[in-house]
Parts: structure tokens; sequence; C-alpha cells
């Protein structure tokens, strides 16, 4: 029986997915870029739901093209962004856009510069006072 592995990576800027059979030869792959909207050279933003349907697309895409072989998918990695944030509510509904650091010179300013954004853009303060 062979086995097939599916990887999935959410970038910065598309999302491609790869089958490899069990000896690491790609099969298949499919990429789907989307939107990035950058707001300096030190960050990008993305709407989350350009992230989902593209990881939705490139899944039915090489599952369909795979054909019968899918009963063979043994496994299913997934990568994503670095230092990505999405402010989020209490039931998981994006607030805003996310945001990627791109930039790590100083990860003490960034940190104390994502509390900043995450405040100022969704003005979320009382949800965390309540």
């Amino acid at each position: 029986m062979k086995h097939l592995i599916m990887s999935i990576d959410v970038g910065t800027t598309g999302c491609r997915t790869i089958i490899f059979d069990e000896n690491g030869k790609s099969i298949n792959q499919s990429y789907q870029e989307y939107k990035s909207i950058y707001l300096s050279s030190r960050w990008i933003d993305h709407d989350p739901k350009t992230w989902l349907q593209a990881t939705q697309e490139t899944v039915k895409k090489v599952i369909k093209e795979i054909g019968d072989d899918k009963t063979y998918l043994s496994a299913i990695a997934v990568t994503s962004q670095r230092a990505t944030f999405i402010p989020v509510n209490k039931n998981g509904k994006p607030l805003d856009n996310s945001f990627t650091l791109i930039e790590y010179s100083n990860i003490l300013i960034n940190t104390y510069f994502i509390y900043f954004l995450l405040f100022y853009r969704t003005k979320i303060i009382a949800f965390f006072l309540e």
C-alpha cells in the first residue's frame, strides 16, 4: 500500500498545497496567491478569509487531480506565517485584518508594537477589562 502526504503552506503571499509520495517525490501541487496589504516595510495586513479560501481551493485542486489515490492520504502537515496575529472576539470571529511582522531586528520593540496595534486598531481594551 502506498502512502501520500499532503503539505499545506499558508505563506506571506499565497497558499501552496503539495502531495508527496512516501519517498518524498512531489506528485501534485497547487498555488493560489492572495492580496497582501503593505502598510509599511515592517508589516503586512491580510483579510483572514483569503487564507481560508486559498487553502480550500488548493486542497480541492490537488485532491481532485490525485483522484482515487486520495484514499492513501496518510498525513497532513500545515505550516503558516511567522509572527502573525488576528484579533478575534470571544467566539473566534476576526475583528480586523491580520497583521504579520516581517522584520525581527528588535523583538522587544515589536512585541510592544503588537500590543499597541491590537488596542489601537480593534479598540478591544474593554474586552480585556471585563
